[in-house]
């Protein structure tokens, strides 16, 4: 139904104008261009199940003041890596879904989530060996002020081996486990999208988007720090800086193009930075309460958590996903 799909809602058919915010528009978009320049790609990142979604319940705006259990919502998404730098990675599942607790009429919402990942490598007699699973909850109280949807929040994430034992080799006579967990407490800021109309019932938009992670619970059960001081034990904060547009669309399809930048600053003898990017491209299928999507997206991973030692990875994957 129209009114149950909250989270990752497509912001190119939002209900209110879109109102500019020149110059928080203009900052965050110079933040995230440079952002890939200044960050070392040699260090630890960690990845984000929800990397591809943008998790705002306000974006829906409603009329009334509001209550408890307003509204739900849920995505998917599942890929087939099309290249990976380390041939470990073949398939790709996600599941994520949220409820808004509370709603303010379009002031204030209180919003919980779950979301789920799945990595599976190509190292069987069916090509499909799931090898790392991925879970993460979400709290969130979003405030809309002056154009743009406020937020703070905690994450829990964790990170768990499947089926590992026979990958790795014996370390100091055990065999190789590893188990992450990266807790933060989140700000974002999410201005209003800017729209254009191109005529001839063709319109587009575009997005900024910026949450920053600061890490309050790190735990790595493989801790190389001896080797290698940037583990996740050191890791600060986490800036993510967004890029979401439609360019073009027409009706009930669109061609969209978003691209995310993750800067990881860490503590490792002095403030030590590195970088993950999502760059990704598609047709986005709108009906009147969900959205469909098929994609091409490239990601770097400075760190890609696949196995006990650190690792970074290029990936060129193609998917689906539903939202």
């Amino acid at each position: 139904m129209p009114d149950t799909m909250v989270r990752g809602e497509s912001f190119s058919g939002c209900a209110v104008s879109c109102r500019p915010v020149p110059g928080l528009r203009l900052a965050l978009l110079v933040c995230a261009l440079a952002a890939p320049f200044f960050a070392p790609s040699s260090a630890y990142a960690v990845p984000f199940v929800d990397r591809g979604i943008v998790p705002d319940p306000l974006s829906r705006r409603i009329e009334g003041e509001g209550g408890f259990l307003q509204s739900s919502s849920g995505w998917g998404e599942f890929s087939n890596y099309l290249a990976s730098s380390d041939g470990e990675h073949a398939w790709d599942a996600k599941l994520g879904a949220s409820v808004e607790v509370f709603r303010l009429r379009n002031l204030w919402s209180v919003d919980i989530g779950s979301d789920v990942e799945l990595v599976a490598s190509p190292n069987d007699d069916i090509h499909f060996k799931p090898r790392v699973f991925y879970w993460q909850e979400s709290l969130f109280v979003m405030r809309r002020w002056k154009a743009v949807d406020w937020g703070i929040g905690y994450y829990h994430r964790c990170r768990h081996d499947i089926d590992n034992l026979d990958e790795y080799e014996m370390f100091n006579g055990e065999k190789l486990e590893r188990v992450c967990i990266y807790d933060s407490v989140t700000l974002r800021a999410y201005p209003d999208p800017i729209g254009w109309n191109w005529g001839g019932g063709a319109s587009g938009s575009a997005r900024l988007t910026l949450d920053e992670h600061a890490y309050v619970l790190r735990q790595d059960s493989f801790d190389n720090s001896g080797a290698d001081p940037l583990t996740l034990n050191n890791l600060l904060d986490t800036v993510a800086l967004g890029l979401e547009t439609e360019p073009f669309r027409r009706g009930m399809v669109g061609w969209y193009l978003n691209f995310k930048e993750y800067t990881d600053i860490y503590n490792s003898g002095g403030l030590v930075l590195s970088a993950d990017i999502l760059a990704e491209t598609g047709l986005r299928f709108h009906g009147a309460g969900a959205a469909f999507d098929v994609f091409l997206r490239f990601e770097h991973f400075a760190e890609t958590l696949m196995d006990p030692w650190r690792q970074e990875g290029d990936y060129l994957s193609l998917g689906l996903r539903l939202e």
